[in-house]
């Protein structure tokens, strides 16, 4: 039997006051991530901005296409109206995304598929910030509208 003082999973030695074997491990593993989520929450930030910023940018535009086709029913302005306006309802969407993505940050569930409650890859969320699903069930719902 090992005594609790030769222990490797021992929380403290009483000579160095170190945090010693797994409980390191699990300091520095929880470092990492706060790290990471802090490079996600900068990166989403700075997304956002640039976000509302082009969405701000689009509605203007959208504003003076508006006045003229009060005044000129173009059909080239009409098509250029239905583009704006698309492109629009795309970057509402994104930046209401990333505004989820940010309060998953604040609330702790950042990074956790809300399909099975798995961790989604950093490799995913590098590529896709303010991605609520991991691969695998963001696969699978995309199976099922794709065939419903």
């Amino acid at each position: 039997m090992v005594s609790a003082r030769n222990d490797s999973r021992k929380i403290r030695r009483r000579d160095s006051g170190k945090v010693s074997g797994s409980h390191m491990q699990c300091g520095i593993r929880t470092r990492k991530i706060a790290c990471e989520q802090q490079q996600f929450s900068s990166r989403l930030n700075a997304l956002w901005i640039e976000l509302v910023s082009e969405l701000e940018g689009c509605q203007s535009e959208f504003k003076n296409h508006s006045t003229v086709l009060t005044d000129n029913d173009n059909p080239s302005e009409r098509t250029s109206q239905n583009i704006l306006t698309s492109t629009i309802n795309h970057l509402a969407g994104r930046v209401r995304e990333v505004d989820a993505a940010i309060n998953r940050i604040s609330s702790g569930l950042y990074g956790i598929c809300i399909d099975c409650n798995k961790k989604i890859s950093q490799a995913r969320l590098k590529a896709n910030p303010s991605a609520v699903r991991c691969l695998r069930c963001q696969a699978a719902l995309e199976r099922i509208q794709k065939s419903g």
